[in-house]
């Protein structure tokens, strides 16, 4: 445990603070532990280590230099398994024991920065030569001299008001520069310590607090000998070190105030040795095609190298920090990690882990339907895409209001309900529409507004039957009589010219379209009148007086046939049969006779008019009568006779016919 006493120093666990009572103690544990617990962030990470670090032995086992190829030597003792500040740490009896690192180019920088935590277990340690009472040697790099011979001297000296930190450095004229701190040294107490050197100035850090500051003027100025801790190598001038020092650090350039204090605040922690992720690689989540970086930070000293994997599997080529995944695709969706390695150790990242978001795309597309009306229509879609994904049916590209499913259903669909239909199919990266749009086509089945009527019309006449219909089109039509096509006749009209009773019959007209048929009905008849005409006129006749005589007349046309008897042009009362019947006629009977023949249709007269001949017997009206005469005288006979003319008269005498006795009177 680091504990911070008042003056802002750090106490180890086995320093001589001031002991609490157990009660107080126990207070402060528990106050400790709270921190631990709920403010793990008050605990420091590690400070990245600063650039121009050429030399760095954290006394972690040995003396070896972690920065380079300079590694020490442990002399007289000297050891690096001492609990150190940040981790262990070289140990210095005072007496015998130092660390010696062979000179080299990189250990004589013309700027510097030394920088370390030393701990001192006694402010006085064994001295040789002129070296004063009260000083300890820390780090120590000689230049060409004997005297004055400071390349760099980061030390301990004892003042009037107690023991302080010290850098000198000294030109190869012998002229030195040197700074004191004001913080006053006490045992058991780990300080940061950081002397540095620009290139006219110099400065002495303690617990990463700037304390004091000077200007130089001179180069520095380096000798052959080694680079020491804990001494300054040479008997004629030297305090060994009696304490512990940990994480030397040297730096080819004077490190910034911010940079100090970053060690210093990193305490235990210390300089970054393992590899720490500071930042880890985040989950993205990028549309297909487009680029994925992953970027990892971390810490550690010495170069990093960086493994990026996939889903497990090094990524070739992927070593550095960033990963750059370019025209990412759906496979190269899944999670990723970096593998962070230095000297130390190997770390590897939080996965963070790749959403591919792919467009949405249509794989089946809603297609054309052709249904009646009244029918239920459902329009799908498949899709693809990186989910949700969203639905917009359109009609003719307007949007339908709640038609947000992968299924768009139409109840009972009309005419109205026809045209283009499409989906828009979005997601978190775009949008789609199904193409081409499907088409819906609501057929209508034929059906008659007005059918075909009856009629009734004479022979000869021309007969159109018309019917109106609806329906989706185009409409076609087969007129039909008594249930059988008629060839050619596939028109809204039938047109039956000159027609004959071979025409009358029902009529009807198939209708039909894409959708279906429709038949008109009832059929319309057609009855086709026949005008009355005669096959057998009455004929002459020649009858006696009280004969009874019959006319007869054969006809034909359209039942029911009338009739009507005629004599001399005038109906003749009640007579109305095919047969008129004369009885006892008389020459008043005698005449022309003809018969009106009419139906429905019309009439006709039989003709010629038969004619009645009524002959009558001759008869004597005035017989001649006896006569007496003396001979020699004329005698003429007269008769009057009735009869029908020509009356022919032939006179007799005794039964015997007299020659040319042919006239009324026989003279």
């Amino acid at each position: 445990m680091v504990i911070k006493n008042s003056n802002g120093n750090i106490l180890p666990a086995n320093s001589t603070a001031k002991k609490l009572p157990l009660r107080e103690f126990f207070c402060w544990m528990g106050f400790v532990v709270f921190l631990v617990l709920l403010l793990p962030s008050a605990v420091a990470d590690c400070f990245p280590s600063s650039s121009g670090l050429v030399g760095w032995w954290p006394g972690d086992g040995n003396a070896n230099n972690i920065a380079g190829t300079n590694n020490g030597t442990l002399q007289g003792g000297a050891t690096a398994n001492a609990t150190g500040m940040v981790s262990s740490a070289f140990s210095f009896d005072g007496t015998n024991a130092y660390v010696q690192i062979t000179n080299s180019a990189v250990l004589q920088p013309t700027n510097f920065t030394v920088e370390c935590w030393v701990r001192f277990t006694s402010l006085d340690s064994a001295g040789l030569g002129g070296s004063p009472a009260g000083d300890q040697y820390i780090v120590f790099k000689q230049n060409t001299r004997t005297a004055n011979f400071e390349g760099f001297d980061l030390d301990k000296t004892r003042t009037a008001s107690g023991d302080v930190f010290r850098l000198i450095v000294s030109s190869s004229a012998g002229v030195s520069a040197f700074i004191q701190s004001s913080t006053l040294i006490s045992t058991g107490v780990w300080y940061h310590v950081a002397a540095l050197r620009g290139s006219n100035f110099m400065q002495l850090y303690v617990n990463g607090q700037l304390e004091r500051q000077t200007n130089v003027a001179f180069a520095q100025n380096y000798g052959n000998l080694p680079l020491y801790f804990g001494s300054t190598g040479q008997a004629f001038w030297d305090h060994k070190l009696k304490g512990n020092l940990d994480e030397v650090s040297l730096y080819n350039r004077a490190l910034s105030s911010n940079e100090i204090a970053g060690v210093y605040t990193a305490s235990v922690a210390g300089k970054c040795k393992a590899v720490n992720i500071t930042t880890q690689p985040q989950n993205q989540a990028v549309n297909i095609g487009s680029n994925a970086t992953f970027t990892v930070s971390a810490t550690g000293f010495g170069n990093l190298a960086y493994r990026w994997q996939f889903n497990s599997t090094n990524i070739v080529g992927a070593s550095n920090t960033s990963l750059v995944v370019a025209n990412v695709q759906a496979t190269n969706a899944g999670n990723y990690r970096v593998v962070v390695t230095n000297s130390f150790s190997s770390v590897t990242s939080a996965v963070a882990v790749l959403t591919v978001n792919v467009p949405p795309f249509v794989t089946v597309v809603p297609t054309n339907q052709t249904v009646l009306t009244g029918a239920n229509v459902n329009f799908s879609v498949s899709a693809g895409g990186t989910s949700p994904l969203n639905y917009q049916w359109r009609r003719s590209g307007g949007a339908m209001a709640g038609q947000t499913n992968a299924t768009l259903s139409l109840t009972s669909v009309t005419t109205n309900d026809a045209g283009s239909y499409d989906v828009v199919v979005s997601n978190v990266t775009g949008s789609v529409t199904s193409a081409p749009p499907a088409v819906l086509t609501v057929n209508v089945l034929p059906f008659i507004t007005v059918a075909p009527t009856n009629q009734t019309v004479v022979a000869e006449a021309n007969v159109s039957f018309n019917v109106s219909v609806g329906g989706t089109a185009p409409l076609n039509y087969q007129w039909r009589k008594g249930g059988v096509g008629l060839a050619g006749q596939t028109n809204t009209t039938l047109s039956l010219t000159s027609v004959t009773t071979n025409d009358a019959g029902s009529y009807d007209v198939v209708v039909s379209n894409v959708a279906g048929s429709v038949t008109s009905t009832p059929p319309a008849v057609l009855t086709v009148n026949v005008p009355p005409f005669v096959t057998v006129v009455p004929t002459n006749q020649t009858v006696l007086a009280g004969a009874n005589v019959n006319f007869g007349v054969s006809a034909g046309g359209t039942l029911p046939l009338s009739y009507q008897w005629r004599k001399g042009g005038v109906g003749l009362v009640g007579q109305t049969n095919p047969t008129l019947s004369l009885i006892n006629v008389t020459t008043n009977d005698a005449g022309s006779y003809d018969v009106v023949v009419s139906n429905i249709a019309g009439s006709t007269t039989s003709s010629p008019p038969a004619v009645l001949t009524v002959n009558v017997l001759p008869f004597i009206t005035a017989a001649p009568t006896n006569q007496s005469v003396l001979a020699g005288a004329n005698v003429n006979f007269n008769v009057s006779a009735g009869g029908t003319a020509p009356l022919n008269l032939q006179w007799r005498k005794g039964g015997g016919a007299l020659a040319n006795q042919t006239n009324t009177s026989l003279s």
